[in-house]
This record gives C-alpha cells, sequence and structure tokens, in this order.
C-alpha cells in the first residue's frame, strides 16, 4: 500500500512516524492521508 503515489512521502521515518492513532483510523494530517482499520486488515489479507 506504501508504494501507491499518495502514500510516497510515507517513505520517509520522520513523516511515517508522526502518525496519529484516531481510534477506528489512523491518520497523518499534515500529508492530509489516512488509513482506516478495514482498509489496513483487508491490505493484510491480500498479502
Amino acid at each position: 500500500m506504501l508504494r501507491l503515489s499518495a502514500f510516497q512521502p510515507l517513505n520517509d521515518k520522520n513523516a511515517f512516524s508522526s502518525v496519529q492513532n484516531k481510534g477506528y483510523y489512523i491518520e497523518w494530517p499534515f500529508y492530509e492521508l489516512d488509513l482506516s482499520a478495514d482498509t489496513l486488515w483487508h491490505d493484510g489479507e491480500s498479502q
């Protein structure tokens, strides 16, 4: 999933570590990116 162009900024360790846990989803507010628990689960199942 991090290979998608929208998530490219998260390849930087500092950017990735700015994640915020919002309960049902995680968010990188500076980059306007988020992932829901369902998305993470489905991505994990497909690997």
